[in-house]
């Protein structure tokens, strides 16, 4: 896989707007009820990468077995909300999309031992595409 570019100056740039959708065939869901938008630098580009208004998450898609360490609600839903729609949309490698996550999460004050947690679980188990 192809080295992916530093990523840095993460910031939120609107408030989140969710509404909570019926339960769907993989347990609750939330549509955002308005566009999202953030900011970052990758490498010497700076980038504002907008998730529409409709999309839908499931915040972080936490095995049974690591439920117990990390839940799915935390200050970690604005990161998983962006990188969802990453996954959806690919604008990016996984390794890159997963690196955003990272400083997304870092950018919303995850504890530096969640975030490794989870980056490290989006990075080798969830969805792989790029190269």
């Amino acid at each position: 896989m192809a080295a992916s570019a530093v990523i840095t100056k993460f910031a939120y740039l609107d408030d989140l707007h969710l509404v909570r959708h019926t339960k769907g065939q993989r347990g609750v869901q939330f549509v955002l009820s308005k566009e999202y938008r953030v900011s970052f630098n990758m490498g010497s580009r700076s980038h504002v990468y907008y998730v529409p208004g409709g999309t839908v998450t499931d915040f972080a898609s936490i095995p049974k077995l690591a439920q117990g360490i990390v839940s799915a609600l935390g200050n970690h839903i604005e990161a998983a909300v962006v990188h969802d729609h990453m996954c959806y949309n690919r604008p990016w490698t996984s390794k890159t999309a997963a690196n955003i996550f990272n400083e997304a999460m870092r950018a919303g004050g995850v504890p530096a031992w969640k975030r490794i947690i989870m980056y490290r679980a989006v990075l080798h188990f969830g969805p792989q595409w790029g190269s």
